[in-house]
């Protein structure tokens, strides 16, 4: 039972706090015992208990009780069970002392749930060894220690002490281990034949971070009996079977294969041995398994027995064994099988037996981890002794199937056994079948299902929905009987109406609308409007007035319930209220963990937000829905196809969506898949992930065109993708994620195709089989509990969002098959549990917390989940309606603009173009979100592809939508992430973004603060982004180590460099910064403050950052006040891949390659401050890693100060110089007193009418450049007239239409307004092609005289870094780029003539072979293609072609090169 403590606060001369405990006060203690209390050699003692052990009792050690267990035969097991919720900080500690003997063991090891975790191991060389295996200390023998865990679970951070001395500081936990656990446990093994000896007293599990020897904890009474024992005398030696698995009775023990195709049955051999066979790969790839015995780090020494056979092996073939790994993901190498007749070590590469082909022989691996070696038996005899890797336990061992290609691997396993202790064990000691089992039937319950903690979670309470129509009242699940009993936010108050309240109170309530006065049963009096109010005839106050909305009456819940109930009120950000006895620990967004714990807060959300179908409701849905079991249904459905047909034909945009689709597949028609469809092992989740994109191109093509092609194609690769043996789950679940949806996108959209033949027929049924193998039977498992080789459905991060969507789309498309009808359905509810996990990320705005690239793709996976659901059953099953979710869109909105993504975290910085708002904007009738998005792609001049069209035009045709009115700055405190623009619709806006967020937290960096900045088509402060995944620990808490994860490799600030670097990275690790202030959306700007104090708090008091978006929207201004706890080193860093140049202390100018620039001021009341650039490298005290990405193309701007105390303020502002505004530098205002002036910006001069050639021109009006494209043949560039309301207009014209014209508006009172109008040419016509073919060759070298065209077009710019006009601009580092067949740059000689050729360079010419045809023509419409062929592949440099013809337009037509599917020129010429 959890006890109570007082604590009384001492003052002793050192001031010191010291507390003295007791049974009834205000501490939460879970166990606290001296065993004063206990009889002497007692065996109880409370909720601990001694699980395994000799002797374990009480003892008297000199003068103190003490717990006492021997090691002998048996390990020490004693376990302390906990109840209660916990506070998120626990002190868990105990004097310990050991010995005699040669032992290890585990102290401090916990679980919870299913989750477990050590904190120290304790080794034979006395050491205290971390999880990772981080030596922390050690514990002399014989000598009593405290040793002292403080954990935060709400962090994830532990901290160690042995007596008073901090050996581990704020070391973080697995992700796993949330709160308070269910046990913990210490365990001491002794690994010889000796005895040691387990001492434990003063054992305190409790409440708070107050560490023991600063409290006095009370002293039980003293108890003098001593009770009688005889110690033991003697141990029998005992075993446990931790594996044993059998190859009988046809059956294949329960194994799942792995990796690349290896052929696997279960036979008899001709003596009745039952054994599993593997037969390599011939083509070549390594197939494994892997088997989890239980408990090895408990028992120190075991036992392995293998029986096998080698029928063949030859060519290279090999088959490792009893290779595994660590709890830390650390290899532990084990053996190998080799041809010619040997076994060796794979540590020492020793000889170590030998082995007949064809006979059946039995080899016995006996373990001594402690001592790091392995004794070798074959059939019973011993052979040789080998190190192994020493006190390291694996968690598994595997079995590999090495197969090159060409080889011969055949190999028959009778059994493999795993058992403790150090004697072998005759085959008779065994029965037969043994543990591991494949699940056969469907089970009842699941892993995502536990009813009885969500009975336990809802007992007491009542819950209220806001994001549905739901309520938990009286035990029961219901709806709002109607709009009067659900409650609102109102003015950021949570109210609930009248109605409500009389669901769970019977006072009357009786109101008079005439005075507004109200009267609750006979105790309580309020007022509308009034907030304070009588209750028992005492005043009090409500946090809101009571109000009248819409003739409702709404009371302020929380106090009401609080104040008149005596109930508690819980908020959860996700839209749900929990009223309850005692408070509930609600989900937040101040700490996000990777593995979703089952708290009663997320039970009782997801049970109330979401449907929760069954899988024969499922099902029933999809009947009800689709009756005749229609197809296609996934991708598109008939009526869309009939929609996108019919639209195509007027509308303009979606003719071009759809051109792009078909050509895009167009190309696949051609690629060789035969290396996709059947990847190594190695490569199977990239090949995949291609499958999955290139396949959905295929399918859509012929869903639209009804062409045959393309369903011959990707149904030839369909069935190749259908002769995979694995997934690789335990490799990565995204494999089968992307194979899914593959599977899926071709069995829908070619089943019409497929079912039409017999041949096709047999196609399907073979895709339904593999499913069944590669996706139904293996999540069986896993939700049955059966295997834990997927994770994904338990976490809070992308992968649900990917993987479980991918299985919902694939058993849509695949439908109720009566082969796997119930296992079907088992698996859809438990993978919409899992994607409901993911949905609820989002709350309660729309940010998600990996940031703008981890959700783009995830939305590969959840936008076509939730539109098959709405497809197939009509519904979402309230997925969608999680609060935020349906706002998921707004993030590729504000964090970004036409010149970057806000790569915050571990992202990219490209600009994110997918389908999320515009499909959230129709599925949830939120058309300004899509309308938004599609101005913004269109800002950024980013292609629009055919499904995110159709979703905008769904979502807005028929409304009229003004993109405005979403304003132009967004905060998201789900992702703790802010944007500020200037406009939507400019491609030259200007763009600032800010991010606080967490740091330990999946995909993370120590980026708390971080900034970028964009403007006038330039990213003037920049997020260098992720570094390569490959590096080492890149995904562990070793991470911090390289530069680009660090807070001086982002746009931080960096205190005390130099102290402590080695464990100190410059940001706290589970640290979160708040946003404190804001001011969004008024005209003149905007501003934010974040507080970084828990980020810094090792060096600082506190710490603000500011981001000012001012001066009319053209301006950021960066501010940080820090208050310093001693005198410090401080850098501001800021990272450009503009030139810095520093023009004074306080003044510096980046340059673009392309001549802009933008003025940085500098504020610093720091004595002494330097200003300089410096390269983006880390400072010479942090750790200097290899491997790293590439940074020189990278600088810094960075501000230095040293010895700085007390308050400081760095204040940093960036100006483009784009005279758009009133320059006006920095004048330092405290943040305290930032404000946002009222009123307009400044007046722009008003454009009225704009005319081309006397034809309306449209201008949007904060445009700076605007671009014109002319039709096809335009020679003469067009007249532009202006006609203002405001100033007056001035238009310098054309010269050509290879010149621009501008537009300058002056006038009193307005800023001068400068437009340029840049022209091109379109190059869209209808063109007709003849054909005569030249039989030249091209040679390397440029000739004659080379003609540079006068223009470029391109059929597509896929890179916008890479534009078609760098083929000409005579730059030789530059080049134009396209990906696929049939891409095309055309180029225009400016006039008709007479042409010997043509000369070009290929980027990376030297090394590959360019495929490419050539066309002619003199009018533009009529054309000749006159070469096909390839490139020399000789050179880098020029490579000439004699191809004479009279010519002004010439189209080189790509086809890709002998190493990809990209066209890549770096200049092209004509010659003479």
């Amino acid at each position: 039972m959890k006890k109570r403590l007082l604590a009384i606060f001492l003052c002793i001369a050192f001031s010191i706090p010291v507390f003295s405990v007791s049974a009834d006060g205000d501490f939460g203690i879970y166990y606290s015992e001296n065993f004063s209390s206990y009889a002497e050699n007692a065996r109880e003692f409370g909720n601990m208990s001694a699980v395994t052990g000799v002797d374990t009792r009480i003892i008297n050690d000199n003068g103190n009780k003490v717990f006492f267990g021997r090691a002998w035969g048996e390990p020490v097991k004693t376990r302390v069970s906990l109840t209660g919720a916990g506070s998120g900080k626990t002190i868990m500690s105990a004097n310990i002392k050991i010995t005699g003997g040669n032992a290890s063991g585990s102290l401090f090891a916990i679980t919870y749930g299913s989750a477990k975790y050590g904190f120290l191991q304790y080794t034979a060389k006395r050491e205290l060894k971390l999880a990772d295996g981080y030596i922390a200390g050690g514990l002399p023998e014989g000598v009593y220690k405290r040793v002292t865990v403080a954990a935060d679970w709400n962090k994830s951070l532990f901290s160690v002490y042995v007596d008073k001395k901090c050996i581990i500081k704020d070391w973080v936990m697995p992700s796993s281990i949330s709160r308070l656990p269910d046990k913990v446990e210490w365990s001491i093994v002794n690994t010889d034949d000796t005895e040691t000896d387990f001492y434990m007293d003063d054992v305190r599990i409790y409440d708070g971070d107050v560490l023991p020897w600063n409290f006095i904890f009370e002293a039980g009474k003293e108890n003098n009996e001593i009770l009688p024992f005889t110690p033991t005398e003697s141990i029998e030696t005992k075993s446990e079977t931790l594996r044993n698995i059998e190859f009988n009775d046809g059956k294949t023990g329960g194994i799942s294969i792995a990796g690349a195709e290896c052929k696997v049955t279960a036979e008899t051999d001709d003596d009745g041995t039952g054994f599993a066979r593997f037969i390599g790969n011939t083509s070549g790839g390594n197939c494994y398994f892997d088997i989890f015995p239980t408990d090895l780090g408990e028992t120190g020494k075991f036992v392995v027995d293998l029986r096998f056979k080698v029928n063949s092996m030859l060519g290279g073939a090999s088959v490792g064994i009893l290779d595994g790994k660590n709890a830390s993901g650390k290899w532990l190498m084990g053996f190998e099988i080799m041809p010619g007749g040997t076994i060796k070590s794979r540590i020492t590469n020793e000889n170590l037996a030998t082995y007949k082909t064809g006979t059946w022989t039995k080899y016995s691996f006996k373990y001594n981890i402690p001592e790091g070696k392995a004794d070798i038996y074959s059939e019973g005899k011993y052979l040789t002794t080998v190190s192994i890797a020493e006190g390291e336990y694996p968690t598994f061992f595997r079995f590999d199937i090495y197969s090159p290609a060409g080889s011969t691997n055949d190999i028959q396993f009778d059994y493999i056994r795993v058992y403790s202790g150090k004697e072998l064990l005759d085959d008779e000691k065994f029965t037969s079948g043994g543990s591991g089992a494949t699940v056969t039937e469907v089970p009842a319950n699941s892993v995502m299902d536990p009813v009885d903690k969500l009975n336990d979670a809802l007992r007491g309470k009542t819950v209220f929905m806001t994001t549905n129509n739901k309520m938990y009242i009286d035990g029961k699940k219901q709806s709002y009987a109607n709009e009067s009993f659900k409650p609102y936010i109102i003015n950021g108050a949570f109210m609930m109406p009248r109605n409500m309240y009389s669901l769970f109170s019977f006072d009357d309530v009786v109101f008079d609308e005439n005075t507004g006065e109200i009267s609750i049963g006979t105790r309580a009096k309020m007022k509308v409007g009034e907030k304070t109010y009588i209750l028992d005839g005492v005043s009090r106050e409500l946090n809101a007035a009571p109000e009248l909305h819409d003739r409702t009456l709404y009371f302020p819940l929380r106090a009401v319930a609080e104040q008149l109930l005596n109930k508690k009120v819980s908020w959860d950000v996700r839209g749900m209220i929990i009223i309850s006895d005692d408070p509930v620990e609600t989900y937040s967004t101040t700490f996000l963990d990777r593995q979703i714990q089952w708290t009663p807060a997320n039970l009782i959300y997801r049970y109330m937000q979401y449907d929760n179908p069954t899988g024969a409701e499922f099902f029933e849905k999809l009947k009800e829905n689709m009756p005749q079991d229609s197809h296609p249904r996934v991708i598109l459905t008939q009526e869309d196809v009939d929609y996108i047909r019919s639209e195509i034909k007027t509308d303009e945009e979606f003719m071009k969506s759809y051109k792009e689709a078909i050509s895009q597949a167009d190309y696949e028609i051609d690629r060789d898949y035969t290396k996709l469809a059947n990847p190594s092992p190695e490569m199977r989740q990239s090949s995949a992930h291609s499958l999955h994109i290139y396949l959905k191109r295929l399918a859509t093509a012929y869903l639209l065109t009804g062409d045959t092609k393309y369903a011959k194609k990707g149904s030839e690769i369909m069935l190749d993708m259908c002769k995979w043996e694995s997934l690789n789950y335990k490799t990565s679940n995204l494999i089968a994620a992307h194979w899914g949806f593959a599977i899926a996108e071709c069995y829908d959209s070619f089943y019409n195709y497929l079912n039409s033949s017999e041949e096709g027929r047999e196609s399907l049924r073979t895709v339904r089989e593999a499913v069944k193998k590669l996706v139904v039977e293996p999540h069986v498992n896993f939700y049955s509990g059966a295997t834990d080789e997927m994770r994904y459905p338990f976490w809070q991060d992308n992968f649900p969002g990917l993987c479980a969507s991918s299985v919902i789309v694939l058993l849509c498309a695949i439908g109720a098959d009566d082969s796997m009808k119930a296992e079907e359905e088992y698996v859809l509810e438990n993978s919409i549990r899992a994607l409901e996990n993911f949905t609820s990320l989002f709350a309660p705005d729309g940010g998600y917390y990996e940031g703008v690239s981890y959700e783009d793709y995830a939305a590969l996976g959840f936008v076509p989940a939730l539109n098959t659901l709405w497809n197939c059953c009509g519904t979402d099953f309230n997925i969608g309606t999680a609060r935020g979710f349906s706002q998921s869109g707004y993030p590729f909105i504000f964090l970004q603009s036409p010149d970057l993504s806000f790569n915050f975290h571990d992202a990219d910085s490209y600009f994110m173009n997918n389908s999320v708002a515009e499909f959230m904007g129709w599925r949830y009738n939120d058309p300004l979100q899509a309308e938004m998005m599609y101005t913004a792609k269109k800002a950024a001049n980013a292609s629009i592809s055919l499904e995110a069209y159709y979703y905008y035009k769904k979502a807005t045709d028929g409304k009229n939508i003004n993109y405005n009115d979403g304003g132009l700055d967004r905060y998201f405190e789900a992702s703790s992430s802010g944007g500020f623009k200037s406009s939507i619709d400019d491609p030259n806006s200007t763009f600032g973004g800010y991010h606080g967020g967490w740091t330990g937290i999946p995909h993370d960096m120590l980026d708390l603060g971080e900034f970028v900045f964009a403007a006038d088509n330039t990213v003037w402060a920049c997020d260098m982004g992720k570094d390569d995944y490959n590096l080492k620990d890149y995904f562990s808490m070793k991470e911090y180590v390289y530069y680009r994860k660090r807070p001086e490799g982002e746009n931080c600030v960096v205190i005390n460099p130099s102290v402590d670097s080695d464990t100190y990275y410059g940001q706290k690790i589970r640290a979160e910064a708040k946003l404190i202030k804001s001011d969004l959306n008024k005209s003149k700007g905007a501003y934010a403050v974040l507080d970084l104090s828990e980020a810094y708090e090792r060096d600082v008091n506190q710490y603000h950052r500011g981001f000012y978006f001012g001066d009319d929207r053209n301006t950021y201004l960066i501010q940080d006040e820090i208050s310093l706890k001693k005198s410090s080193e401080l850098y501001w860093f800021m990272h450009t891949q503009q030139n810095i140049e520093i023009l004074s202390n306080n003044k510096a100018r980046l340059t673009s390659a392309d001549g802009k620039s933008c003025i940085v001021d500098v504020y610093c009341s720091a004595p002494n401050f330097k200003l300089s650039s410096m390269p983006a490298e880390p400072l010479p005290s942090s750790p200097q890693m290899t491997g790293e990405k590439d940074r020189s193309s990278y600088r810094k701007l960075a501000i230095h100060a040293e010895n700085v105390s007390g308050n400081v303020t760095v204040a940093v502002k960036l100006s483009p110089e784009t005279g758009f505004y009133k320059y006006t530098g920095i004048d330092f205002v405290p943040i305290d007193s930032w404000n946002v002036p009222d009123g307009k910006r400044a007046a722009f001069p008003r454009i009225k009418n704009v005319y081309m050639d006397g034809k309306a021109l449209s201008i949007t009006e904060s445009s700076k450049e605007v671009r014109v494209s002319l039709p096809f043949g335009t020679e003469k560039a067009p007249d532009i007239t202006v006609e203002t309301t405001a100033g007056t207009a001035q238009v310098i014209q054309a010269a050509s239409i290879d010149d621009n014209a501008f537009v300058k508006i002056t006038g009193e009172g307005v800023i001068e307004r400068n437009i340029k109008i840049v022209f091109s040419v379109s190059a869209d016509r209808d063109l007709n092609i003849t054909e005569n073919l030249s039989d030249a060759l091209p040679a390397e070298g440029a000739k004659g005289t080379l003609i540079v065209p006068k223009r470029v077009w391109a059929a597509s710019v896929p890179e916008l870094q890479n534009p078609p006009e760098a083929i000409i601009d005579n730059d030789f580092s530059t080049s134009g780029t396209q990906e696929g067949k049939n891409k095309w740059f055309e180029f225009d000689l400016g006039e008709v003539m007479d042409i010997s050729g043509i000369s070009i360079i290929f980027k990376n010419g030297d090394i590959r072979q360019a495929i490419y045809d050539i066309l002619y023509s003199e009018d533009g419409y009529n054309f000749t293609k006159v070469f096909s062929g390839k490139s020399t592949g000789n050179t880098s440099s020029w490579e000439s072609t004699d191809l004479p013809g009279r010519v002004r337009y010439i189209r080189f037509v790509g086809n890709g090169n002998t190493s990809s599917s990209w066209n890549n020129i770096t200049e092209f010429r004509a010659f003479k």
